[in-house]
């Protein structure tokens, strides 16, 4: 898979094919602005998104940068073991990109590109034991909070296609793969134990879809 992709980012930008894709692009956007709007993940506890701009320095190369935000936020309801437990995320970030459109055709212009960028996430849990939790025939009630703060990196690749609906309005489906390394601090705090630890984390390999809302000025 690896392999393909390389093989058609190199005959992408060929000469003899990027002379064929002159032949047949009809519209020429160098010069022009845009203000994106993405979403990721949209539920009523959940937001997934952010806004951003892209500029066109070519008629099939342009830059692109947004500011990402992530807000997530998980209730379970009371048990026998559990008076209840809340979990939430926060995450904001910056992201800095340059996309290559292979052609622009009846509106339509698939496109490749490169996106790197870093954040700030936080993320909170809290755990509250019922009743039935006993110690030596009395019962125990405890908190147990995990908070948890990371600075993040991450790069992708991705591949999209941007369909014009007006000549100033577009939406993007686009595809990412890639990667983060973040590390950060992890602390617990009950009225048991307090304790931290550090934490540093490499993933490669995540992939995730968006849209992406354009609207030109």
């Amino acid at each position: 898979m690896k392999r393909l992709i390389f093989i058609l980012i190199i005959l992408m930008e060929s000469s003899l094919f990027s002379q064929f894709l002159d032949t047949l692009e009809t519209s020429n956007y160098t010069g022009e602005k845009a203000v994106l709007f993405e979403f990721n993940n949209l539920r009523l506890d959940t937001f997934q998104g952010g806004i951003g701009f892209k500029y066109w320095i070519s008629k099939r190369k342009a830059y692109t940068g947004n500011i990402k935000l992530s807000v997530i936020k998980d209730e379970k309801d009371k048990s026998e073991q559990l008076m209840g437990e809340e979990s939430s995320e926060i995450f904001i970030g910056v992201n800095f990109g340059i996309e290559k459109h292979i052609a622009f055709i009846n509106r339509i212009s698939p496109y490749y590109g490169l996106t790197l960028g870093s954040g700030f996430e936080k993320i909170n849990n809290k755990v509250t034991r019922g009743e039935s939790t006993y110690f030596l025939w009395y019962p125990s009630y405890y908190n147990n909070d995990v908070e948890t703060s990371l600075l993040s990196f991450t790069f992708q690749f991705n591949l999209g296609v941007e369909y014009f609906i007006h000549n100033y309005i577009s939406l993007e489906g686009q595809y990412s793969l890639g990667g983060f390394y973040k590390y950060g601090e992890e602390k617990i705090v009950s009225n048991i134990v307090e304790d931290s630890r550090h934490i540093t984390e490499l993933n490669v390999g995540i992939s995730s879809s968006s849209l992406i809302l354009s609207i030109y000025f």
